[in-house]
């Protein structure tokens, strides 16, 4: 029985270790210089017409600085161009957008917000 209990616990750290090395390999460069975690991108309205949808996001900005929203996009799906909106730090933006899809409008699918130099963003959109 102990050497089970050892045979586990050696297991548990080995993959432990392994864990928390994978998290700090990758840990530096999603931060450095990213300010994405901190930004709130919710759906306000959502408009169909065929294969065309309309899409109002409400991005909040709760990073130290300000950031600016450079485009938006889906797969499979062109997005009319945005101008750069800038959105400064502890304020919210309304964004609209317009997707046309080359077949079918998915029921669910992810748009990414690029905020250029601090990172991407997802957002879950569902018809």
């Amino acid at each position: 029985m102990k050497t089970v209990f050892h045979t586990t616990l050696g297991l548990m750290a080995s993959a432990f270790v392994t864990l928390a090395v994978a998290f700090w390999a990758t840990g530096p460069a999603a931060h450095e210089g990213s300010h994405v975690s901190r930004i709130v991108s919710d759906v306000s309205q959502l408009k169909v017409i065929g294969s065309e949808m309309l899409l109002s996001l409400t991005v909040t900005n709760f990073s130290e600085t300000d950031v600016v929203l450079q485009s938006v996009w889906a797969t499979g799906a062109e997005a009319t161009a945005i101008a750069p909106v800038s959105i400064e730090q502890g304020a919210a933006q309304l964004v609209e957008v317009t997707f046309v899809f080359s077949s079918s409008i998915p029921s669910i699918f992810t748009a990414v917000l690029d905020f250029g130099v601090n990172g991407q963003g997802p957002v879950l959109v569902m018809k």
